[in-house]
């Protein structure tokens, strides 16, 4: 409904409890229900107490109001205004109490509009400032960040990327830093709101230094992709892209359902995931990429660790004999297959070194989903 239909629609709603109302066909900001008149805006009444008299006058000519008069149910003022203990109309006394509170909220479709042109003018620009609609310049700090913002269809307002964006990604957007923000390129863009890491939250009292608007995701930290659809569904709110992100959500999750009921029955192929070569570090089931790894019908031959990425021995991970092995391009499938004592690894040995996309596997944004059907894909093609 438009704002002149919905003042036109509390003016008729309360057109037989009000008799202040203005005539039919006036502007739209006159067609509110009008509780200062001129006849009641007297040197007397003017200013904030002046205000709340009237209101309280106003309020006890409703129908559902008018039993409550002096002598009757008094109780303390609710209002908290020596404005409705005054003697109003007549010389009747009325105070505030639940049962005026029942009937006030019986009759809101009546209320309470106190503007005039000027104040309504106001409040209508205040309403279109950008404090009170979309962000229309946005910083990301995380390329994850980025991506889901693309994704819900606010990618226009990016004015500011972080430097681990991919060279030809935002070619045209100026690099505001990584997990430490340059400050002075930050001010510079005049951001409306940042989005952050909950890394960069050690930099919180900066940002507040800086007066810079920021918001922040633990993208580093999701672990599993409902994890993931929780970032998108805030970020894309926080963008005013609430109904794309959840439309997003929504087929995202349908996608994840059918690979689920694709995952090949039988013994899970034992997998190791290298995330880094010096020194050897593993991915643990609790991480991210094990939770996809074990999703998608894999078993992670590093156990359950407080650290999502443990640090391991060369040694170890050929004792565990893995029969595939992920890695993400920081050194080539040779020099893992030439590591002292390798070459007996079934993974080395039926040549399943199998390089996957970094950014797939190290972003938690829509494209985690791309992550898993990668995996999946590999699972029905690797046969224990």
């Amino acid at each position: 409904m438009s704002w002149e239909g919905t003042l036109s629609f509390l003016s008729q709603k309360s057109r037989g409890l009000h008799p202040l109302l203005p005539r039919p066909g006036a502007p739209p900001w006159t067609r509110l229900t009008f509780l200062w008149t001129r006849k009641e805006k007297s040197a007397k009444e003017t200013g904030p107490v002046g205000l709340r008299a009237i209101l309280c006058r106003r309020l006890t000519q409703l129908p559902a109001l008018k039993g409550l008069r002096a002598g009757s149910d008094r109780v303390s003022p609710a209002i908290g205004t020596k404005s409705c203990s005054k003697r109003l109309n007549g010389g009747s006394k009325y105070r505030v109490k639940n049962k005026f509170k029942r009937a006030l909220s019986q009759n809101l479709h009546s209320l309470f509009f106190i503007f005039d042109r000027r104040s309504f003018a106001l409040l209508f620009l205040i309403l279109a400032s950008p404090l009170f609609g979309a962000p229309r310049r946005v910083v990301s700090l995380l390329p994850s960040h980025s991506e889901i913002v693309v994704a819900v269809g606010a990618g226009g307002t990016l004015v500011g990327v972080s430097d681990v964006e991919r060279a030809g990604d935002f070619a045209s957007l100026p690099r505001v830093g990584g997990l430490v923000p340059r400050w002075e390129v930050l001010m510079a863009l005049t951001p409306d709101i940042i989005l952050a890491d909950s890394a960069h939250e050690r930099f919180h009292s900066d940002f507040k230094r800086f007066h810079l608007p920021v918001r922040f995701f633990p993208a580093t930290h999701a672990k599993t992709i409902d994890d993931v659809f929780v970032l998108i569904r805030d970020i894309g709110r926080i963008v005013d892209r609430e109904r794309e992100a959840n439309a997003l959500i929504t087929r995202l999750q349908k996608q994840v359902a059918e690979l689920d009921a694709a995952v090949p029955s039988g013994p899970r192929p034992r997998a190791f995931f290298e995330i880094w070569s010096q020194p050897l570090q593993g991915v643990a089931p609790g991480s991210l990429q094990g939770y996809l790894m074990t999703r998608a019908g894999f078993e992670n031959i590093v156990p359950t660790t407080r650290n999502e990425m443990p640090l391991l021995s060369s040694e170890w991970v050929a004792g565990e004999r893995p029969d595939v092995i992920f890695h993400t391009g920081l050194t080539s499938a040779d020099h893992i297959a030439g590591r002292s004592g390798w070459k007996r690894i079934p993974a080395v040995q039926k040549q399943r070194i199998i390089l996957l996309n970094a950014d797939l596997f190290s972003r938690a944004g829509p494209r985690v989903v791309d992550a898993l059907a990668e995996l999946h894909r590999i699972r029905v093609e690797v046969k224990k």
